[in-house]
C-alpha cells in the first residue's frame, strides 16, 4: 500500500501538531505519524491515572496566541483553559505559601517568607521575570520567525533574538536570584525551572530561569478536561482541515537519495508513504540515525543530547479526608533535600477520592527508590495520609500496582493496567538534556541534512523550552510556505478566514 503527502510530520508533541495544523490550514496535504504516541492518561477499572504532569508553560505565550489566531481558534481555545487565583503553593517545614497570580497581591504577601533583605531580593527576581516577559511579548507578538535560513535572513533574526535578556556565559544561579539555595521561594521556582527546561544551557540560564518564574506565577493554565486537551485540540484541527493523523504508527526507515527524502516505510502494515517534505520533532541526532539506515547522508554529523534527568511520575489515589483541604491544585512539596522536592497536582476524581500526580526528577540510579522518596515526602507533609491510600501506581518503574482494600495492602501484576491503556513494561520518561556545544539560543539547525527535512522540536531553540518548539514550528511553516509559490498564490487568493485577534 502506498500513499503520497506533501508534508509528513513525525511526532505528537505540541510543536509537531501545531506545525501540522498550520500547514493543513494553509492547504498542504499533511500526514502526522505519532511515533507510537501514548495518551497522557490510562485507567484502572475506571480510575484515571496520569502518565505525566499536566503542567504547560505556553498557554499565555505570544507564540501560542499567534498560532491560535492563524488557525482562527483563539476564542474557541480560550474556553478550554482556566486560570485560578493561586498559581501554585509552597509546602515545607512550617511553610504554606500561596503564590497568587495577581502581581500586587503576591508582592504584598512576600514579607511572610523571609527577612526584609530576602523580600527585596524576591521582589527583584519577580521584577526581572516581568521584564523578560515584556521582552518576549514585544518580540514574539508580530510575525517574527526564528531560526531563519539564508545569510541575510538568518543574521536579521539573530539580531532580533539578541534583544532578549541574556546572561553571561559563566552565569551562576545564585547571582540571578541572590537568595540562599535553601530558601523555600527559590527552591520552588528552581523546581519549576527544572521541569519546564528542555535543555540545560548555561549561556541562556538567565532568561530560562526568568521564563520559568513567569510561567510559574502567571502562565500555567489548567486544561478544563484533562492533560490531553491541547493535543486533542490540534488533532481535531488537522483532521477538519483535511490532514490525516496516525498517532500509533511509527517509521521504520526513511528512504532518500542522499539529497532528498523520497518515502517512509511504516512499521507493521507495510505501508509506504511518499512525501515531498519531512518535518520531525526529534533532535538532529535521532533523525540522522533513521536516515543512515537507508544509506549515507551528506553532511551527516550531529552531536547527540546528553540525557541528564528524567521525570518520574507517581499516581497516589487517596480518600478526600486524607488530603489537606487547603492544598491547592498545584503545589511544590519541599523535601529533606532539594533534589527530592516534589511537584504535586491535585485532581478530584469524585466526591470521595482525589488523585495526587507527583513528579520527581531522577537519574537511572535513583529510579528504584523514587516511589519511596515521593511517599515519604507526602507522608511528612500530610500526616495520616497513608491511612487513606486507595491506589498507588507509576507507569515508569515497572513495579506492581498497589491497592489498599479494607486496610490491607495488596500488589497486583501490571496486567491489570493493560485494559485501560497502561503498559505492562516500564514506560520511558520525559527527559531533560544537556547540550554543552550550543551557543545562546542556537540549537539544532532548522534544515539539518537533506534539502527537504525540517526540524520543529524543542532542540532547535532549546533555551526557550516548549515555547522554543513553537518558535521552530512557526519557522518551519514560514519556510514551507515560501518554497511553494503555486500554493502561495492559491492561499493569497482564497485565504479570507483568518481570525483577527
Amino acid at each position: 500500500m502506498s500513499k503520497h503527502f506533501e508534508v509528513t510530520v513525525l511526532g505528537s508533541s505540541i510543536p509537531a501538531l501545531a506545525t501540522a495544523a498550520l500547514l493543513s490550514r494553509h492547504g498542504f496535504r499533511v500526514l502526522v505519524i505519532g511515533m507510537r504516541h501514548r495518551e497522557p492518561t490510562y485507567s484502572v477499572e475506571g480510575t484515571v491515572l496520569a502518565r505525566r504532569g499536566s503542567t504547560i508553560d505556553f498557554t499565555e505565550s505570544p507564540l501560542f496566541r499567534r498560532i491560535l489566531v492563524e488557525l482562527g481558534q483563539a476564542q474557541a481555545f480560550a474556553r478550554r483553559v482556566e486560570f485560578g487565583d493561586v498559581a501554585f503553593q509552597i509546602v515545607g517545614d512550617g511553610v504554606r505559601f500561596d503564590v497568587v497570580r495577581d502581581p500586587d497581591a503576591l508582592l504584598a504577601r512576600l514579607p511572610s517568607l523571609g527577612t526584609a533583605e530576602e523580600v527585596a531580593r524576591m521582589r527583584a527576581m519577580l521584577s526581572l521575570a516581568a521584564s523578560v516577559r515584556s521582552a518576549r511579548e514585544e518580540l514574539f507578538s508580530g510575525d517574527f520567525a526564528f531560526p531563519r535560513i539564508g545569510v541575510l535572513a538568518k543574521g536579521a533574526a539573530e539580531r532580533k533574538m539578541a534583544t532578549l535578556p541574556l546572561a553571561e556565559e559563566n552565569f551562576d544561579d545564585s547571582a540571578f536570584t541572590n537568595l540562599p539555595r535553601a530558601h523555600p521561594f527559590r527552591r520552588a521556582l528552581a523546581l519549576f525551572h527544572r521541569h519546564l527546561e528542555v535543555v540545560d544551557m548555561r549561556p541562556v540560564r538567565a532568561i530560562s530561569f526568568a521564563r520559568a518564574i513567569s510561567a510559574a506565577t502567571s502562565d500555567l493554565g489548567k486544561p478544563i478536561d484533562n492533560a490531553g486537551s491541547v493535543h486533542k485540540f490540534f488533532v481535531e484541527r488537522i483532521a477538519l482541515d483535511g490532514g490525516e493523523v496516525r498517532l500509533r504508527d511509527r517509521v521504520e526507515t526513511i528512504e532518500h537519495d542522499g539529497k532528498r527524502v523520497t518515502a517512509l516505510q511504516l512499521v507493521g502494515d507495510g505501508t509506504k508513504v511518499h512525501t515531498d517534505w519531512l518535518v520531525s520533532e526529534s533532535d538532529a541526532a535521532s533523525v540522522l540515525e533513521l536516515l543512515l539506515r537507508a544509506g549515507p547522508v551528506r553532511n551527516g554529523v550531529a552531536l547527540p543530547l546528553a540525557r541528564v534527568a528524567r521525570k518520574y511520575v507517581l499516581n497516589v489515589v487517596a480518600r478526600t479526608e486524607g488530603v489537606p483541604p487547603l492544598l491547592s491544585e498545584r503545589a511544590v512539596l519541599l523535601a529533606s533535600r532539594s533534589e527530592l522536592d516534589v511537584l504535586v497536582e491535585r485532581t478530584r476524581i469524585d466526591e470521595e477520592r482525589e488523585r495526587l500526580t507527583c513528579t520527581l526528577e531522577v537519574d537511572v540510579a535513583d529510579l528504584p527508590h523514587a516511589r519511596e522518596a515521593i511517599l515519604k515526602t507526602l507522608e511528612t507533609h500530610f500526616p495520616f495520609i497513608e491511612r487513606h491510600y486507595e491506589l498507588i501506581d507509576s507507569p515508569h518503574d515497572g513495579r506492581p500496582l498497589v491497592r489498599f482494600e479494607r486496610g490491607a495492602r495488596k500488589e497486583y501484576e501490571r496486567t491489570i493496567v493493560k485494559p485501560g491503556g497502561g503498559s505492562i513494561e516500564r514506560e520511558p520518561m520525559e527527559m531533560r538534556a544537556s547540550h554543552d556545544h550550543l551557543e545562546a539560543f542556537m540549537g539544532d539547525p532548522l534544515l539539518p541534512f537533506l534539502k527537504n527535512v525540517l526540524l520543529t522540536g524543542e532542540s532547535v531553540v532549546p533555551g526557550l523550552g516548549v515555547e522554543g518548539g513553537l518558535l521552530a514550528a512557526l519557522a518551519s511553516v514560514h519556510w514551507l510556505k515560501d518554497h511553494d509559490p503555486q500554493k502561495g498564490r492559491l492561499r493569497r487568493k482564497n485565504w479570507t478566514k483568518i481570525e483577527i485577534g
